[in-house]
């Protein structure tokens, strides 16, 4: 608002300059007048003589006055000078009065302005980019098994709390272009799970943890010595398939990986390679030196080892698990229908009419069980890495499977493998063969080659899986007999 300065004070000095020149009786009269009437705040003042004249003021002492609060007014004519002394303590109130006031309503509209502008900032650009840190952190630190951390779960959670107390709808923040952001790194963090595998989870975060100071992936370190339980699992007559399929045969691999990857996984295995027609499983086994596992081999044929049947070790749990896996695929690859239902009726055909002349399901495989040492690491460059194992025993396992044709059977397992078996499971498996190692400088003629060799026994596991079936048919056609009796 205008506000029009105040001049009483100087058009007083302005008449008593005159005035007081007259005598001192007229100048008393003069300045008691103006402080009754325009300047009551006057309490000195200052003569063409020189006299000064002091006067009371009623709600202050005048030398308690701060310096901001006098106004001194100097009127001269050229002859003489008179000088007034004003009191503006009163004045100089209300001016601060009026700018606390001001003060505090900007302030106001400052709260106002943050609350209305800043917040949403805060809500919709700021949280979230400190919540993508966050997980970028977490990426950087293990970016395949984050999500299995406490530290994630503590992320999830703070996410819930901060859906439920926010002002803002789901919708309004699920179409935020932060949100996309957070989406696309999660969906990447899937990705690289899927592509590295859960077995390589570990290889890839020490990789990443040992290149952490130096801002990027270390490929010159060395791999790791770990005991695993390999099985290498072949699909049969894949070549047949993939005339027959063509494109859809994708389709096809990929539902017998569903298979195979989840029974696995659920009986603590991980999956490791993919190659065509191939599956590599691995089971990380605990450093038990008092077990043995794949370093002791049997020296005759037949013999057994002498553990205690009533408490099994955690090596022979997890070979149990194996087993038992293979057993559950085995089973699992009759479901001819999962395997076919999204196919298309011309290709379905193909297929059928390829593989008519051989017994049994559509999906035929073959196992190979295996336990030894391997080296786990990364291989690869910075333009594509895979982690996997090196090692002879993933070779053996490798041919193990493809001894299961001329074999006929489904799977062969290493007396290594058969060693960590519990004595209970042992009993079910059926002693194959015994071949012989030979290494590279060793003459396959040699007549002492039985003794310097070394021995494996082959075991297999004996499924008659097409009686469970039948029986089943059986069982399910007696019980429609029955009903409609």
């Amino acid at each position: 608002t205008y506000r029009e300065v105040d001049d009483s004070p100087v058009r007083t000095m302005v008449m008593l300059h005159s005035q007081t020149a007259v005598s001192d009786e007229f100048k008393d009269v003069a300045i008691s007048a103006a402080r009754k009437t325009a300047t009551p705040f006057l309490f000195s003042y200052v003569d063409a003589t020189g006299n000064v004249t002091y006067y009371g003021l009623n709600t202050i002492r005048p030398e308690n006055l701060r310096e901001s609060e006098i106004l001194e007014i100097n009127i001269t004519d050229g002859s003489s000078n008179t000088l007034g002394t004003f009191s503006y303590e009163e004045r100089a109130r209300d001016q601060a009065l009026v700018r606390l006031i001001s003060t505090i309503f900007i302030i106001f509209i400052w709260l106002f302005g943050v609350n209305s502008f800043a917040g949403p900032v805060m809500t919709l650009v700021v949280v979230p980019i400190e919540r993508m840190v966050r997980l970028l952190s977490m990426l950087m630190r293990d970016p395949l098994g984050y999500q299995t951390t406490d530290r994630y779960k503590r992320f999830v959670d703070d996410e819930e709390d901060f859906l439920q107390t926010t002002t803002w709808s789901k919708d309004v923040l699920k179409g935020m272009e932060t949100n996309f952001l957070m989406s696309t790194i999660l969906r990447i963090g899937s990705l690289m799970k899927v592509g590295f595998g859960a077995a390589g989870v570990e290889i890839i975060r020490n990789n990443l943890a040992k290149g952490e100071s130096k801002g990027g992936l270390v490929l010159n370190t060395q791999g790791t010595t770990v005991q695993c339980i390999f099985l290498f699992c072949d699909i049969r007559q894949f070549t047949d398939a993939t005339e027959s399929l063509q494109e859809e045969v994708f389709v096809f691999t990929n539902k017998i990986a569903s298979v195979i990857h989840s029974i696995c996984n659920s009986y603590g295995g991980s999956a490791n390679k993919n190659v065509g027609d191939a599956f590599l499983m691995s089971w990380l086994l605990s450093d038990e030196k008092s077990e043995g596992g794949a370093t002791r081999r049997r020296s005759s044929f037949g013999a057994r080892n002498s553990r205690g049947p009533n408490r099994l070790t955690r090596s022979q749990i997890k070979a149990d698990s194996a087993l038992l896996a293979v057993i559950k695929i085995s089973i699992a690859l009759y479901y001819d229908k999962f395997f076919l239902e999204d196919m298309t009726e011309t290709k379905r055909g193909r297929l059928m009419k390829k593989i008519s002349n051989r017994m049994g399901p559509v999906v035929q495989m073959g196992f190979g069980l295996h336990c030894g040492k391997a080296v786990q690491g990364a291989i690869g460059t910075q333009r594509k890495l895979d982690a996997t194992y090196v090692s002879d025993a993933v070779e053996f396992a490798e041919f193990l499977e493809s001894s299961t044709k001329k074999f006929k059977v489904n799977m062969l397992m290493s007396d290594a493998f058969e060693d960590l078996l519990s004595p209970q499971v042992q009993r079910r498996c059926r002693k194959v063969d015994q071949i012989l190692i030979l290494e590279d400088d060793m003459d396959p003629d040699d007549p002492d080659l039985v003794e310097i060799a070394e021995k494996v026994d082959l075991y297999t596991y004996d499924m008659d899986i097409d009686e469970l079936w039948r029986h089943r048919a059986r069982t399910r056609a007696a019980a429609l007999r029955f009903g409609g009796s």
